[in-house]
C-alpha cells in the first residue's frame, strides 16, 4: 500500500528553556541550594531537577455560583459571578479574551474576566427542555448557539449592553423546519445554510477560518466562510444498517456512520475536527479519514495496556493541544481526563468519594482540600478551556462552576516567596530576585539552611551557606564573580581553578590532592574526570548531549541508552562483567520513572534472563563524584546477584545506609 500523499500528525512537547546560574561554582551547584523562576512558576533545583509548579495538582476555586438555585424569571442576575446564582447549568465556553459563557437552562450568561456576570440571551423556558451548545469564534469571538427545539443555529447580536435578551440573536443556519430522512433535497446541502433543514442541532465548533461545524443529529454538518452548508459525516438518506468503526485504524468519512455525536471541539495544533459520539472521541484525521481519539468503541474488546473509561460526557481542548474530557462511570463519579498531544491518557482532576454514588438522590459532598486530584465532583455537565490554560467545569448538584487553576505563590510583605517541597519536608524562602535565601523544616519551621549573596540585586552570586548548627561555607570570587577559594568553619582553604568557558577544571583538597575534570569545547560537557589517586573516568555523549558511554579506570564500560516510553522516559544501563570461569556476562538495568514513582528491573542475562523488581526513591541522587547512582533499598536476594566488584566499581548502590 502506497500513500499518495504524506500524513502529517502535529504533536508539542515542552522543553526547557534557559538553565539559571544557581550556585555558579564553576558550573557546579550545590544540591541544596535552588533558584526560582516566580514569573513562569519554575523551580530549578541545585540537584539537576526542575519542578513545574504549573504541571502539580491544580487549585480549585468557584468562578460563579453560590449552591442555591435562581428563579427562571431572573430580573436581578447581573452582578458579581461568585455571588450569583444558577439554576441548571448545562453548557459552557470560553472566549478569546478570557470570558466564560455559560448556559444556565434558559439564560445564556456571560461571565467577564474582570468576574462579573450578565445575561446575553433569554429564551422561552418551554424550548430548553433539550441541551444546546455554545461555541466562540476564535477568529471575531462572536458567540453561536444551537437550538435543537427550532432546528436552528443563533449567532448572539451584542455581547455587551443588552438591553433585551429575550431579542439578541439572529438565525445563522436553519429555516425552522425538520430534515427528516429520505429529504429529497437532502436537507438543504450546498445552499445557503440560513434556508437549510437541520435534523437535530447539538454540538457546535467554529475554525479560524469561520468555518462552522455542527453536530445535527446523526450528521456532521459544515458551514463555510461563504454560509453554504454541506454535510461532511454522514447522509441524509434512510439508514438501514449501522457500520461499526474499526477497532484499529481508521474509516474514511464518507463510510462513517456516527451513533448520535454531541460535543465538537476542534485541536489548536492542526485543525482537525474532534466529535463525541457514543462513548468514544473521533478524530477526523487530515486525510479525511476517522480515527478513535480516546476511549473504545463498545463492540472492540480492550486492550491490556488500555485505561479503562466510562460514559464520555464532554471534551474541550487547551491552547497548548491537550485535550480535556469529562466521563462518568457506573457509580455516578464524574472525573476530568486529560490526553497529552502525544496520545498519553491521564487522570487530570476528580477524586472517588467516600459515598457511594449509585443512586440518582446521592450527593457527594465537596471535598475540603481544593485541589484538582482531591476534590469530588458532584456531576459535571460541561467543561472549556479559556486562553490561558485554565480548566472551567459545570458542577451541576453543586450549582456551580469551578475553575481549575495554577496555583503560584504570591510574595509576601516582604517581597519573598515561599514554595513547599514536600517530597523532601522543606519549604523554600526566595527574594524579588529569585536567589534561594532560606530553607526551613516544613513541619516545625526549623532555618536548616541560609543562604547569602554578593549583592541584593539579580546580579548577585552566593557568598555563604550556613546550617542549622552554625556551620558555614564560604565561596570567595574575584573581580569576574568567578569562585577562586573555599571555605569551611575551620578555616580549611579549597582552591578552585575555573577555565575561560567558567567550568571548574581543578578542585584542590590540599596540596598533592587534586581533582580534574574536562569539558567538551563545544558543549561544556563534562568528558572526563580524575581523582586524587590519578584514576579516570571518561564520559561519552550522543549527537543530543544525553550520556551514551561511561569508561572506569578498569576499562569497564558501561552503556547508557535513554527513549521515551509509555510509562515515561526509560533508561538502559549495559555493563559487562567477568564471570568465574572468564566468561563475560551483560547486566542489563532498566529504569523507568516520572516525577511521582521510579523503579528499576534488573535484568541479569547471564542467568535464565529471570526479572526482578524492585521499588525505588523517585530520584536519583548523586553518591558518588563520577558516577551517579540510584538510591535504592535492596533485598538480600537481589544483592546475591550483584557481585562486589560490580557493585564498588560501577555503580555503587546504598545498602542499609552504607555503600556496597
Amino acid at each position: 500500500m502506497t500513500c499518495s500523499k504524506i500524513l502529517w500528525e502535529t504533536q508539542t512537547a515542552t522543553l526547557h528553556g534557559f538553565h539559571m546560574d544557581i550556585s555558579d561554582v564553576g558550573g557546579w551547584n550545590l544540591d541544596i541550594h535552588h533558584m526560582y523562576n516566580f514569573e513562569a512558576g519554575l523551580l530549578q533545583r541545585g540537584d539537576g531537577s526542575t519542578l513545574n509548579l504549573k504541571e502539580v495538582p491544580r487549585l480549585v476555586t468557584s468562578l460563579m455560583g453560590t449552591g442555591t438555585q435562581r428563579p427562571i424569571v431572573c430580573r436581578h442576575c447581573s452582578g458579581s459571578a461568585v455571588d450569583a446564582q444558577l439554576l441548571t447549568p448545562t453548557s459552557l465556553a470560553a472566549g478569546p479574551d478570557g470570558s466564560v459563557y455559560v448556559g444556565d437552562f434558559n439564560l445564556l450568561r456571560r461571565i467577564t474576566p474582570e468576574g462579573m456576570v450578565y445575561t446575553l440571551l433569554q429564551l422561552s423556558a418551554t424550548q430548553v427542555s433539550y441541551g444546546y451548545h455554545i461555541a466562540v469564534s476564535p477568529a471575531d469571538g462572536q458567540v453561536y448557539i444551537s437550538d435543537p427545539e427550532r432546528y436552528k443555529v443563533l449567532r448572539i447580536l451584542s455581547l455587551t449592553d443588552v438591553t433585551e435578551p429575550t431579542t439578541n440573536s439572529e438565525t445563522i443556519a436553519g429555516n425552522g423546519e425538520r430534515c427528516i430522512p429520505g429529504d429529497e433535497r437532502h436537507c438543504g446541502d450546498r445552499g445557503a445554510a440560513k434556508k437549510a433543514r437541520l435534523a437535530h442541532p447539538k454540538g457546535l465548533a467554529i475554525a479560524a477560518d469561520r468555518t462552522m461545524y455542527i453536530a445535527d443529529g446523526t450528521n456532521i454538518r459544515m458551514v463555510d466562510p461563504q454560509g453554504v452548508i454541506h454535510t461532511v459525516i454522514g447522509h441524509h438518506g434512510h439508514k438501514t444498517k449501522w457500520r461499526p468503526l474499526p477497532c484499529r485504524g481508521g474509516l474514511a468519512a464518507n463510510q462513517v456512520e456516527l451513533q448520535w455525536p454531541t460535543g465538537l471541539a476542534l485541536s489548536p495544533l492542526d485543525g482537525s475536527l474532534h466529535i463525541l459520539d457514543d462513548h468514544v472521541v473521533l478524530q477526523v484525521t487530515g486525510d479525511g479519514s476517522v480515527r478513535v481519539r480516546a476511549g473504545s468503541p463498545l463492540h472492540c474488546p480492550r486492550l491490556d495496556d488500555s485505561p479503562v473509561l466510562g460514559t464520555i460526557t464532554g471534551l474541550a481542548f487547551a491552547p497548548s493541544g491537550s485535550l480535556f474530557i469529562t466521563e462518568e462511570d457506573a457509580n455516578k463519579r464524574h472525573t476530568v481526563m486529560e490526553v497529552t498531544p502525544s496520545g498519553q491518557l491521564k487522570h487530570f482532576a476528580g477524586a472517588v468519594p467516600d459515598c457511594g454514588c449509585s443512586e440518582d438522590d446521592c450527593t457527594c459532598p465537596a471535598d475540603k482540600i481544593p485541589l484538582s486530584t482531591t476534590t469530588v465532583f458532584g456531576s459535571i455537565s460541561a467543561i472549556t478551556v479559556s486562553p490561558d490554560g485554565v480548566v472551567h467545569v459545570a458542577d451541576q448538584n453543586a450549582l456551580k462552576i469551578l475553575s481549575l487553576m495554577h496555583y503560584l505563590p504570591p510574595d509576601d510583605q516582604n517581597g519573598d516567596f515561599q514554595v513547599a517541597y514536600p517530597r523532601t519536608n522543606e519549604l523554600y524562602i526566595f527574594n524579588r530576585h529569585g536567589h534561594h535565601v532560606e530553607t526551613r523544616d516544613l513541619v516545625t519551621g526549623r532555618t536548616l539552611y541560609s543562604f547569602l549573596y554578593s549583592k541584593n540585586t539579580s546580579f548577585g552570586r552566593l557568598s555563604k551557606v550556613t546550617d542549622s548548627s552554625g556551620n558555614k561555607v564560604m565561596f570567595l570570587r574575584d573581580y569576574s564573580s568567578a569562585v577562586s577559594q573555599i571555605e569551611n568553619t575551620l578555616g580549611e582553604k579549597f582552591a578552585v581553578r575555573i577555565n575561560r568557558l567558567g567550568l571548574m577544571t581543578k578542585f584542590s583538597e590540599r596540596p598533592g590532592r587534586v581533582y580534574d575534570f574536562t569539558y567538551d569545547d563545544d558543549t561544556g560537557l563534562l568528558v572526563a574526570a580524575t581523582s586524587p589517586s590519578r584514576l579516570t573516568y571518561v564520559y561519552e555523549y550522543d549527537n543530543t548531549g544525553r550520556l551514551k558511554t561511561v569508561v572506569a579506570p578498569t576499562g569497564a564500560r558501561v552503556g547508557v541508552e535513554s527513549w521515551m516510553g509509555g510509562e515515561g522516559l526509560q533508561r538502559s544501563l549495559s555493563v559487562g562483567v567477568g564471570g568465574s570461569q572468564g566468561e563475560k556476562r551483560t547486566h542489563v538495568l532498566t529504569l523507568t520513572g516520572n516525577s511521582k514513582a521510579m523503579f528499576m528491573q534488573v535484568i541479569l542475562l547471564a542467568m535464565s534472563n529471570e526479572e526482578y523488581r524492585i521499588n525505588a526513591r523517585d530520584n536519583f541522587q548523586n553518591h558518588s563524584s563520577y558516577f551517579p547512582s540510584l538510591d535504592l533499598s535492596l533485598n538480600e536476594g537481589l544483592l546475591s546477584f550483584i557481585s562486589a566488584r560490580y557493585c564498588s566499581v560501577i555503580m555503587p548502590i546504598k545498602r542499609d545506609n552504607r555503600f556496597c
